[in-house]
């Protein structure tokens, strides 16, 4: 594992402007296209240096205030919709760059279970322009959603297990409770500074509402790499658990559960269950 990093050196490297060179980068190159403001990267690269000092400056005198989401749906397969934060440029530049130091401090837990039982988009390394592998397959490449199949597939034709539970949480990134995830990342440390916790705080607070009025202490903005990887680490110790009960595997919120016996498949589904429960999630 990696030794806990300083609080008072997550908070000057937060602040750094490297750091917010490299969200920019990590925003520019981002294929998120559902939440990508092309019209204020080119506003911003303008004079991208001054946008930074300006805003490092205001984090730095506490004056920065995170900005109501707008809000876009886009309609699913069960014919609901699906809300999709949409991030003003220096909101997000702030979201990335705290992502930033959370991925720097996350990154040898995450990778225990990375491409084992977990197949969600995995960070290519800590202060790479890119954050995630490609995440589509290629002639000579499979993508992260080919493993997870591909995974399942070698797994039920395993001959030590005969029986599988397949799982999904209910509405996840929007159901991720704050007090949780902050709880976790101080006990982990994966964000150690109070004043990076109380500036990601504020900011989920901003955009968690459809309501502007409302401040709702629960949710994740949808599209986001930085989410991304909050809802990795919201689940990190589930995964840690579950595989005392059964062989999982997990890309995002869909989980397959396998196991020897129809009773054991069974217990698997209920230790999920409490597990989620325990989270303050649910299963459809």
């Amino acid at each position: 594992m990696q030794t806990f990093p300083n609080a008072d050196d997550d908070f000057n490297k937060f602040l750094s402007p490297d750091n917010f060179q490299l969200a920019w980068r990590r925003i520019r190159n981002s294929t998120r296209l559902e939440v990508k403001d092309r019209l204020s990267l080119k506003i911003f690269s303008g004079d991208l240096n001054a946008h930074i000092e300006i805003l490092i400056d205001e984090l730095k005198n506490n004056q920065f205030i995170p900005a109501s989401a707008e809000h876009i749906y886009a309609p699913k397969k069960s014919r609901t919709l699906r809300p999709f934060p949409f991030l003003g440029m220096r909101d997000r530049l702030v979201y990335q760059a705290l992502g930033n130091i959370i991925i720097r401090n996350s990154l040898a837990y995450m990778r225990l279970y990375t491409n084992v039982q977990v197949f969600s988009p995995v960070v290519q390394s800590e202060d790479s322009d890119f954050i995630f592998e490609n995440t589509k397959s290629t002639k000579n490449r499979p993508g992260q959603f080919k493993k997870f199949v591909d995974a399942i597939k070698s797994t039920k034709h395993d001959p030590s297990f005969h029986f599988f539970v397949r799982a999904d949480i209910s509405a996840f990134y929007p159901s991720i409770d704050h007090s949780l995830l902050f709880s976790q990342l101080e006990k982990y440390q994966w964000l150690s500074s109070p004043a990076l916790l109380d500036l990601l705080k504020r900011c989920l607070e901003a955009w968690s509402s459809t309501d502007n009025t409302l401040k709702f202490q629960r949710g994740v903005p949808i599209g986001y790499e930085t989410s991304d990887i909050l809802g990795s680490l919201f689940l990190w110790e589930l995964d840690k658990s579950l595989v005392k009960h059964c062989k999982v595997l997990r890309y995002v919120d869909d989980m397959y559960l396998f196991t020897s016996t129809k009773s054991e498949a069974i217990y698997a589904l209920m230790q999920l269950d409490l597990a989620l429960q325990h989270r303050l999630l649910n299963l459809p």
